[in-house]
């Protein structure tokens, strides 16, 4: 079903009389099921003169029936109705009329009603015929009609029971179809004036009008010497030449097109196959049939993919620090630029950034944000300003989107590109408290082109984690900085870190403690120097375990012309590709 048209069963069921009060002419469809109430519901043709569509949909005995494969003789039973007419309520958002047949003895009458006005229906018309009714519209059928006063007293004892004024009876008046006249039919819509029925249904199965217009026009006399009225249905469907427009003019206040769906169903389904059966093929029918795409979207899956890729995004957030000046960018114009701006293949290293951070459905981002601030693009982002940059470090930063990690988040330092591989094959499957990303790849390099400022790490290689997500394992961090010799490091941190819940918490307190210490001991806030390496070494000095997970490629520093250089070669050789990028 499709989740679009939503309303409650109290706000719709009093839709009906606001629509009678409001409007002088109702136009109602016929809907046999979910399908044909979505196509009912949001119908609509528009040309010089406005937009038309219908007001409310009737849920038809007939059409229930034959969509069953039965007769409309009152075998489809009451709970049977009741599905069909859940499956309606269930995707649209207008109002129900709902055929009632005969609506069986006075007590079933009332149960019916009750189930009906709780389902959120507006209204149930009852015929006044003996049980089991034949359709109307047979021909060569005998109709024996209920006596009037019993069939009113039966509306009064369901309208007893009903816990609001919304929900409406209709009596429908069968004078005509039985054969009984004019006569008959006044007579007994004067009865039913008298009762608590809140309206009248006159039905004619005749080619022409001419019985319910001499109907209307007697009724209408009747309503004036009472001093009361009660709105009127009509069913154009022997008389179908005649426009809904011209009836409202006539009086009426409600037009039901009562099985057209279900017969243009029958139809062309029936054509259908015959073609198919024809030709062995379907080749010959696409133009008589609706795409699976239309189906599809008709009946929300559309809605399903969009709410699907919405709630697989992760909502844990994302802090990019990107606080500080390009480092080792020669080039005069990136230098003026936040290292979020720099330029990588014609897009800046924070779209990037945030295109993979998508993908992997990422997108509750926060950027720290200081040097050239002016200059950054944040569209649909969250920035928190360190005002302090030029006498900060990352580790102040971190700390001011404090508030963002009380349920865990992802760390990423803004000079990072990286590809989604590493994000969603290692740093999401695996689970950890602290956990860091690593790389080891600079062995395979000559170990003096290593930066001073490297966080170097040593893995503990007799400590691994055992398998918490296939394929992902981690090991225990023994110490990190820069200051570790280069023959000792075994990899160093690529700046992307995870914290759970109680990561984040240990992480605060920790903070909170080196804060207090540093400045009780300098007289000043010596802390805001502190890189992030720092904290990770004083949770490690507590015993506390901070666990790392390996990765070899799929990211690179952005601190050279060299580095942005490499990146857009790799870049513009997998373009054409659907595949990570691996750096």
């Amino acid at each position: 079903m499709t989740l679009r048209y939503r309303i409650l069963p109290a706000k719709r069921r009093k839709q009906l009389r606001d629509a009678l009060a409001r409007k002088p002419g109702l136009r109602v469809m016929e809907a046999h099921n979910g399908l044909s109430g979505l196509i009912a519901n949001t119908a609509i043709f528009e040309d010089e003169n406005g937009a038309r569509e219908f007001d409310g949909l009737w849920v038809s005995s007939l059409t229930d029936s034959a969509a069953k494969g039965h007769p409309d003789t009152e075998v489809v039973d009451a709970s049977s109705r009741l599905l069909t007419i859940q499956q309606i309520l269930q995707v649209t958002d207008k109002f129900i009329i709902v055929d009632g047949d005969t609506g069986g003895d006075a007590t079933q009458f009332e149960y019916f009603c009750n189930k009906l006005e709780n389902l959120g229906v507006s209204a149930v018309v009852i015929e006044d015929k003996k049980y089991p009714k034949r359709n109307s519209l047979e021909s060569g059928v005998s109709h024996l009609l209920e006596d009037p006063h019993e069939f009113a007293l039966k509306i009064d004892r369901a309208k007893a029971v009903c816990l609001s004024d919304d929900f409406m009876i209709f009596t429908r008046i069968e004078s005509f179809i039985a054969g009984l006249g004019l006569e008959d039919a006044l007579q007994r819509a004067e009865i039913y004036l008298n009762s608590r029925a809140d309206g009248i249904f006159i039905h004619s199965k005749t080619a022409g009008p001419e019985q319910i217009y001499a109907f209307m026009e007697e009724y209408k006399k009747m309503c004036a010497r009472k001093g009361v009225y009660k709105p009127v249905i009509c069913v154009p469907t022997t008389y179908h030449y005649v426009t809904d427009e011209t009836l409202f003019e006539k009086g009426f206040n409600i037009v039901i097109y009562a099985n057209h769906l279900l017969r243009a169903a029958y139809k062309s389904m029936s054509s259908v196959c015959r073609t198919i059966l024809q030709h062995k093929r379907s080749y010959e029918i696409q133009n008589e049939v609706a795409s699976v795409k239309d189906i599809m979207e008709a009946v929300g899956f559309s809605d399903v993919k969009a709410k699907d890729a919405e709630y697989k995004k992760n909502l844990i957030p994302v802090i990019m620090l990107a606080s500080g000046k390009p480092k080792g960018l020669v080039d005069t114009m990136l230098q003026s630029l936040p290292v979020s701006q720099v330029p990588i293949a014609g897009q800046s290293l924070l779209d990037w950034q945030l295109t993979i951070l998508d993908q992997v459905g990422l997108s509750n981002v926060t950027l720290i944000s200081g040097y050239a601030r002016e200059k950054l693009n944040l569209a649909n982002l969250e920035e928190i300003y360190n005002d302090d940059f030029n006498d900060t470090n990352v580790l102040y930063s971190l700390m001011l989107a404090r508030h963002k990690m009380t349920k865990g988040f992802v760390m990423i330092f803004g000079d990072i590109f990286f590809d989604k591989y590493i994000l969603a094959k290692h740093l999401l499957q695996a689970e950890a408290d602290i956990l860091l990303l690593v790389d080891n790849s600079f062995n395979l390099h000559t170990r003096k082109s290593i930066k001073p400022t490297t966080d170097l790490v040593i893995l503990d290689h007799s400590n691994k984690i055992t398998f918490r997500k296939p394929n992902v394992v981690t090991e225990r961090l023994a110490d990190i900085g820069n200051e570790i010799p280069l023959e000792k490091a075994t990899h160093e941190f690529i700046g992307i870190a995870k914290f759970s819940a109680k990561g984040a918490a240990l992480l605060c307190e920790a903070y909170d403690a080196i804060k207090n210490q540093m400045s009780a001991e300098n007289g000043k806030p010596a802390f805001y120097q502190l890189d992030f390496y720092a904290i990770i070494k004083n949770l490690l000095a507590k015993g506390v375990s901070v666990e790392a997970l390996e990765v070899n490629h799929g990211w690179s520093e952005v601190h050279t012309m060299t580095d942005i250089a490499a990146i857009e070669k790799i870049l513009n050789r997998t373009k054409q590709e659907d595949t990570a990028v691996c750096i």
